[in-house]
């Protein structure tokens, strides 16, 4: 039977095991099903206060472009370790574009079928992998949905376009996880043809707040519009904010368009987004959102299509704090051997593998809701990272790697970006990052693609169906740069040591963490263990009063940081107080500690004829006790505990008014 310190010192190893996988990223699945997404950022993983990850992506494991078997693939991470490598999909028939949401104690996934509806599963609790279609499976009509479901509730919000070749963006709402609608495929107004809007897959996403209901829509040639509702969505409630104003309506590149918008003749490139958005909501109600800057020019009207240019580089960044559009430019030369101090010198000629997204672009953010600070993960390609060694090749297409920046001021300024994965030089391509929205544990958690061949291959012809892997990694505010001291939650306090100690006092210290808030100690006798006293202390010492005389404690202690953040309870030390003030101890050593089970016992400055040692287990048993006759105030036993389960055990001797104590670890 193990001890409830050696699963202390297990769990303790598993921490430090975990944190260091952390840092690393984990493959959690595979699929040969390539596009992750049309454009905008999807719901596709959620993060737990106690370490629990769930996560789901558009998987297939078929070769042949029909992918008769997509659907949404599902892992779980327990806290220890991630689920085996999913077999199939959670739906019972060919789905896609799946998102992942927590309703209540379970997850919903919600993706579309075939035949135009959209399927609602539900878990039996969070992080199983059994997924049960609901009652209200398959009532909302369209594709491509895109969810929200407010924190705490049973509420699941839905926005999808009406059909694969859109005329409406349907609203739903359920009230009861998925089992039935209240508001059930309802258009939204001002997003459609009439408006001048273009629709397109993939161009959504939405957020709840109280009442409060927002659905930002954004595809590339067309005006990036944020609705909003104060009644829950309700028809009838909604008002439109135009955030940027495409100026041609229902442009696609038609023969007779150009966009010569302003019609002086000159055909005019326009500076827009490339609809590669992604939309958060802080615990405030405070919106934010990213999408990649992009330019288009039609300067042909008697040709069908239009051009758009992949080395155009920024974010825009807007919140509902100032509501204004910014443009942040995180472009950096990323090998300047050339001399030319280019950062496009060396991109690969082939730039339209995932269709019209910018060079730093599939953006993903996070909130800080501790440090009130916004992190922003990127991708951009990466000079002469071709697999032709020559960017110049028309086939050349670079790799791309993910960056990172974050902003303390919301937005206002932004750190330099620095790398999150460094494959791209190795060709690996990292693609479709996905992020939970908000930083759980100080670390923004992250599930991409990643391939080693660049491009989509419903994009790039050369790219033919294969198996890509999806990823998982959870990445600190050091990742990002950021070299500010933390307040350590993963190691517990050490230095643990008692002085001075008295009959019914005992002062406790243990080395100072730094940035810690406050200390937590905890401390029980050690023969009645389930009762266990708690004192804090904004220092790192505590005095403890109203002790019982002659009796061994346990204790240990723990970290509390800002934010309520705590590390884990150090392994735990004791002391024994005093029968009378001003009593003498024993000098005692035990030998060999750690121990196979048997050890001795030497002591000195014994003052009677006989000494009683006494040995007892973490649960406060007595498993072994024996009286031995002492000769000139001295004492050495040899004791057998081979049959006694590994752990730790605490010893006393006690000689007439003295005692000692110690403690043994059997392995």
């Amino acid at each position: 039977m193990k001890t409830t310190v050696k699963f202390f010192l297990l769990n303790i190893m598993i921490c430090l095991m975990l944190i260091e996988m952390a840092a690393q990223p984990v493959a959690i699945g595979t699929t040969t099903y390539d596009l992750q997404t049309n454009s905008s950022s999807r719901n596709v993983i959620r993060v737990y206060p106690d370490g629990k990850v769930s996560a789901a992506w558009i998987g297939s494991f078929d070769l042949a472009t029909a992918y008769a078997d997509r659907g949404t693939f599902y892992n779980s991470f327990n806290g220890v370790s991630w689920g085996p490598t999913p077999i199939g999909k959670e739906e019972t028939v060919r789905s896609g574009f799946g998102e992942l949401l927590t309703v209540g104690s379970k997850e919903v996934i919600i993706s579309h079928s075939g035949d135009s509806r959209l399927q609602i599963f539900k878990n039996a609790s969070i992080g199983s992998s059994t997924f049960i279609e609901t009652a209200g499976s398959d009532q909302i009509i369209g594709y491509w949905p895109n969810t929200f479901c407010p924190e705490g509730t049973d509420d699941i919000y839905v926005v999808n376009p009406n059909e694969s070749n859109p005329t409406a963006i349907n609203f739903s709402r359920s009230m009861d996880g998925g089992n039935s609608w209240t508001v059930l495929n309802a258009p939204l107004p001002f997003l459609n043809a009439a408006e001048g809007i273009r629709l397109a897959a993939n161009s959504t996403q939405i957020a709840v707040f109280g009442n409060d209901v927002y659905v930002l829509y954004g595809m590339h040639a067309s005006d990036l519009v944020l609705l909003h509702s104060p009644m829950k969505g309700n028809p009838g409630t909604w008002t439109k904010q135009t955030l940027m104003d495409f100026p041609i309506n229902n442009f696609n590149g038609a023969l007779g368009q150009s966009t010569d918008y302003d019609g002086d003749g000159d055909f005019d490139t326009i500076l827009t987004h490339d609809g590669y958005l992604n939309m958060i909501l802080t615990d405030d109600g405070v919106l934010h959102f990213w999408i990649g800057v992009m330019r288009l020019l039609d300067d042909k009207p008697d040709v069908e299509g239009y051009n758009y240019f992949p080395l155009t580089s920024g974010i825009w960044y807007w919140n509902s704090i100032t509501e204004t559009m910014q443009i942040i430019d995180p472009i950096f030369d990323s090998n300047n051997d050339d001399g030319l101090n280019d950062p496009f010198a060396g991109i690969g000629k082939n730039r339209h593998m995932y269709g019209t997204v910018g060079f730093t672009s599939m953006v993903a953010g996070a909130y800080d809701e501790l440090k009130n600070r916004l992190y922003t993960v990127f991708a951009m390609p990466i000079e002469y990272s071709d697999y032709f060694g020559d960017p110049t090749i028309p086939e050349a297409s670079s790799f791309r790697d993910f960056f990172g920046i974050y902003s303390d001021d919301n937005g206002i300024t932004w750190s330099d970006p620095v790398p999150l994965t460094s494959t791209a030089l190795s060709f690996g391509e990292n693609a479709y990052p996905m992020a939970f929205p908000k930083i759980v544990n100080d670390k923004m958690h992250i599930v991409w693609e990643y391939d080693n061949v660049p491009g989509s291959t419903f994009y790039e012809t050369s790219d033919p169906p294969h198996t890509n892997t999806i990823k998982y990694q959870a990445f600190s505010p050091s990742d990002f740069g950021d070299t500010t001291p933390v307040c350590d939650i993963i190691t517990p306090p050490t230095g643990l040591f008692a002085s001075p100690i008295g009959t019914t006092t005992v002062g406790l210290h243990w080395d100072a963490v730094p940035l810690a808030e406050k200390y937590q100690v905890q401390y029980n006798d050690i023969l009645t263990p389930a009762i266990k006293l708690k004192k804090k202390s904004f220092v790192n010492a505590v005095n403890l009063t109203g002790l019982t005389p002659g009796t061994t404690y346990a204790w240990k202690v723990k970290t509390i940081c800002p934010g309520g953040l705590m590390s884990p309870f150090s392994p735990a030390a004791s002391f024994t107080t005093l029968l009378r003030e001003g009593s003498l101890a024993v000098e005692s050593i035990i030998f060999p500690n750690p121990t196979n089970g048997v050890f001795a016992i030497a002591s000195e400055g014994l003052p009677n004829s006989t000494a009683t040692i006494t040995v007892i287990n973490v649960l406060g048993d007595v498993i072994f006790e024996r009286n031995y006759a002492t000769a000139n105030s001295e004492l050495e036993a040899t004791i057998d505990l081979s049959s006694q389960a590994a752990g730790l055990y605490f010893i006393q001797i006690v000689s007439g008014n003295v005692k000692d104590t110690g403690n043994l670890i059997i392995e």
